[in-house]
């Protein structure tokens, strides 16, 4: 048969009490029941304008569809009946963004933080999460200040507070609102350090790599013999491989995200200690 060809495209999900219009030279997009799609996308920068229709928390996914790549993410936000917030999202058909949207600032973006850490207290009370909004709050304290290498501490606390909510058991759908909370850190970290490399570190980044290299080593051995004695390593499975994907992202940032591949080994190490092995 002949090969299937994947056309570029751009797909757009909003759930909240909001429209959704995409704008491209001069070519509107209204949503219906929430979704555009927008097949044979050109190279371009859309404009993506959500208004209010009611009050409440939106979220708006953006699907890039690419010569032989997709990538998804999701951004939230706080509206009000009228209000409207517009996301600016450059589309390229060979080479699409992990976090297209150009226009966000840092802080919108820690906003968007501590709107997911919201919508994770209402699927746990567990202390951590208000400890990750105390810790959050400390950091757009410093944000304000300029003290750069406080946020930098602060957001990193937040990712241990999510392992800690994690390490408790927690359900499914809790578990993995962890993960999403994380990404939208991650993003954002990336974003506030791009030009700020000097609170990373060129030696903590080596020591890192150089953790997280030697651990997923150990860890597979260890896992491998665990299961070649009959142990239950399901959980503990399912965490290392968190833990690798993070650390597969690290590993193919560009020389831009030094900030960005710090916070994802970072949060690979988190994992690989969770396994607790």
């Amino acid at each position: 048969g002949q090969a299937t060809t994947i056309q570029p495209g751009l797909l757009f999900l909003l759930r909240s009490p909001a429209t959704l219009q995409v704008k491209l030279n001069g070519q509107t997009y209204t949503d219906f029941d929430g979704i555009i799609f927008i097949p044979g996308a050109q190279n371009g920068a859309y404009e993506a304008t959500v208004t209010g229709t009611g009050t409440g928390v939106y979220h708006l996914a953006v699907g890039q569809v690419a010569h032989g790549s997709f990538t998804w993410k999701e951004y939230v936000g706080n509206i009000s009946q009228g209000q409207q917030t517009t996301y600016t999202i450059p589309f390229s058909q060979t080479t699409p963004l992990e976090d297209p949207a150009s226009n966000l600032s840092d802080k919108q973006r820690l906003e968007e933080i501590d709107v997911q850490l919201i919508e994770l207290s209402k699927l746990s009370s567990h202390s951590s999460i208000q400890k990750a909004r105390f810790d959050l709050k400390m950091g757009v304290n410093a944000f304000s200040r300029k003290d750069f290498f406080t946020l930098k501490k602060q957001l990193e606390q937040i990712l241990l507070d999510l392992s800690t909510l994690r390490k408790s058991n927690p359900s499914d759908s809790v578990r993995l609102k962890t993960f999403t909370v994380a990404d939208t850190l991650i993003d954002a970290y990336q974003a506030i350090f791009s030009k700020k490399i000097y609170v990373i570190g060129a030696a903590a980044l080596s020591r890192l790599q150089i953790f997280c290299n030697n651990e997923e080593a150990r860890l597979n051995t260890v896992l491998e013999n665990k299961s070649k004695a009959g142990e239950n390593i399901t959980e503990k499975t399912q965490t290392y491989m968190e833990g690798k994907t993070y650390k597969e992202r690290a590993g193919k940032t560009t020389s831009a995200e030094i900030a960005k591949k710090y916070i994802l080994l970072f949060q690979t190490q988190i994992l690989f200690r969770e396994i607790g092995l």
